[in-house]
This record gives C-alpha cells, sequence and structure tokens, in this order.
C-alpha cells in the first residue's frame, strides 16, 4: 500500500525550556515540509593495512534541518514569525473578536521551538526538539495566494505519538489584496518579496557529544525585492545609483526610505468589522539597486532591491497580525 502526503499535518509550539518537547498548540497546513535530521557518517581515511575495502563507519555529528512551505493564513504562522523576530507584544482586543499581535526583530535570543510532523495521517511521527527559524521570505505575485517558506534549524529529535489536530479557519491572504507604499505612497507592483536571515550559528558541535551544544544568533540580514511599473515620478533609478531624486549624476549619497507590504482579507474577522490583516513594515530601506530594463515591446519593470538598516531608536522590522488569536 502507498501513502500520500495530504493528510499529514505540522504542529507548532512556543518551548518555554530548553530540552523538553512541547506538544502544538497550533496547526498549520503546509505546501511541503521538508525537516528532517542531518547526520553525518564518519568513513576514515584509508590506512596502510586496511585493504582495498571500506571496514569501518562510524556516526558522526547530528542536527536537524529543513524548511516548511505555505501558503499565508494569519493565525498559526505567528509562532513562526515570533520564532524569527524574537519580541512578541499583545496589543489585546481591537474589535469584537479581533486582536491585534506585535512581532519586533530584537537583538537577544530567539525563542526555542518544538515542531511535530505527522506524515501520511500518522504512519510515521516525528517530534523536533530544540528548533530556531533560521529565517522567512515572503513572496507575494499579482492574482496568487501569499506563500511563505520558513528554514529550521534544530538540535533533536524523536518518535512522537499523534496529536488531534485543529486547524484554523482564518482565510488565506491573497495579492490582490495586497498593498505596497514606499514612503507612505502606494506603487504599482508586479511582485514583491521580503526575507529576514538571522544566520544562526548552526555548526557548534562540542567534543563529547554529536549534537550541537547551542544555535547562536548573529548578524541577521533583512532584503526585500520588488518588481515596480515604470512611471514618471518614483524616480527610482535615481534614488537607487544617484543617491537622491533630484540628482543628475552619481554622488556618495545613499537613498532609503520606508517600506510598508499590507495583506488583507475580502472578509472580517468574526463580527469585528476588521479584516484579516498582515503589515511587513521596514522603518529604513536602502536602495541597493534599480536598473532600468527594455526589450522589445514589453512592460518596463524595474526590478528595486532594497536591504534594511538600523536608523536610530526605530525597530529595524516589525510584524503586525490582526487575527482572532488571542495571544501566542
Amino acid at each position: 500500500m502507498a501513502y500520500t502526503a495530504e493528510k499529514g499535518y505540522v504542529g507548532l509550539a512556543i518551548q518555554p525550556k530548553q530540552g523538553i518537547f512541547t506538544e502544538p498548540t497550533d496547526f498549520m497546513k503546509v505546501q511541503s515540509v521538508d525537516i528532517n535530521p542531518d547526520g553525518e557518517k564518519i568513513v576514515p581515511d584509508v590506512e596502510i593495512g586496511s585493504g582495498t575495502d571500506i571496514t569501518e563507519v562510524y556516526q558522526g555529528t547530528y542536527k536537524i534541518a529543513g524548511s516548511a512551505d505555505s501558503y499565508i493564513r494569519p493565525e498559526a504562522i505567528g509562532i513562526l514569525f515570533y520564532g524569527a523576530m524574537g519580541n512578541y507584544v499583545s496589543s489585546g482586543v481591537v474589535g469584537t473578536g479581533a486582536y491585534l499581535h506585535n512581532f519586533v526583530a530584537s537583538s537577544g535570543v530567539l525563542p526555542w521551538l518544538s515542531i511535530k510532523k505527522s506524515v501520511a495521517d500518522n504512519i510515521e511521527v516525528y517530534n523536533y526538539t530544540d528548533c530556531k527559524v533560521e529565517g522567512f521570505t515572503i513572496d507575494i505575485n499579482a492574482s496568487e495566494p501569499a506563500t511563505a517558506k520558513f528554514d529550521i534549524v534544530g538540535i533533536s529529535d524523536e518518535e512522537g505519538s499523534a496529536s488531534s489536530k485543529s486547524f484554523e479557519s482564518a482565510p488565506m491572504l491573497i495579492a490582490t489584496k495586497a498593498t505596497i507604499n514606499i514612503g507612505g505612497v502606494a506603487v504599482s507592483a508586479k511582485k514583491a518579496s521580503i526575507s529576514i536571515k538571522n544566520n544562526l550559528e548552526n555548526g557548534d558541535f562540542r567534543v563529547g557529544s554529536r549534537f550541537l551544544g547551542d544555535i547562536t544568533e548573529k548578524r541577521r540580514e533583512i532584503d526585500l525585492s520588488l518588481d515596480i511599473v515604470l512611471d514618471t515620478t518614483s524616480e527610482l533609478y535615481r534614488k537607487a545609483f544617484y543617491g537622491s531624486a533630484t540628482a543628475n549624476s552619481a554622488t556618495n549619497d545613499i537613498y532609503a526610505d520606508s517600506v510598508d507590504i499590507i495583506l488583507s482579507s475580502a472578509t472580517n474577522i468574526g463580527t469585528s468589522g476588521l479584516p484579516y490583516k498582515l503589515l511587513f513594515s521596514v522603518k529604513n530601506a536602502v536602495f541597493m539597486s534599480a536598473p532600468i530594463p527594455a526589450k522589445g515591446d514589453d512592460l518596463i519593470v524595474i526590478t528595486l532591491t532594497l536591504k534594511a538598516t538600523k536608523s536610530g531608536n526605530n525597530n529595524i522590522f516589525e510584524i503586525h497580525d490582526w487575527n482572532s488569536k488571542v495571544s501566542y
């Protein structure tokens, strides 16, 4: 008998204490999940006298690594945003049955997560303990559901037991209900992406153990890419290459502005009158490049790339999530 993947599930939980698996508090629908052991086998180099065949193999280092891809629904995904950003603050009730959650990229230690993976309706179940979110990428393409990819690294796993799964009822967030603002002004984009990479130290193996000694945060990177239809007012080329909207040639100036990407649902949260919504907010994004390609009779589209930088006391990156979940 063969089995198919659609009957499986992924369960998530913030893990209060390192080393102890926490059963899922939320279950997330995913398009694919490829979180598995990344273990090494040690094959010794050839020795004089060893003969022409390999006779010995030993266990080497062992960690958990992989990713999960999903459409964006605004509730269970918050656990992964929390894991990637490090700081969570609830704004509480903002309407009847509606809550606002705020995730801020922090300079502290990221939370540990527990992840349960069920394969083909519990044919195989695995618990992954002491996981952290290495980063994520959000992709928004015209007339498509918005998607997310989360990269995960962890310390250990073991065979688990089945859970009574319950998925959120929140809708997918679709590109046709998205808004992209640069400096508070809406732009006309064909597609957009935003990614955060925490650059976790995921090779901290130590003498006396197969397993990671820790997973340590290093300098993060936050990058954006927007495919914007050419207009006569944005001056993206001048801002990126010349450093100013008014410059006529290259200078030593750097141009930066705020970028907000907003995803809203067509339906409201219960009776609140408020839509489900995600706001990705970068306070200071440096315009890295904005080439203007031209080919045949193609539509002129500028690919604007940006890099988030810390500016004053502003948070470098925030995610705000309006949904029906009370807390994380």
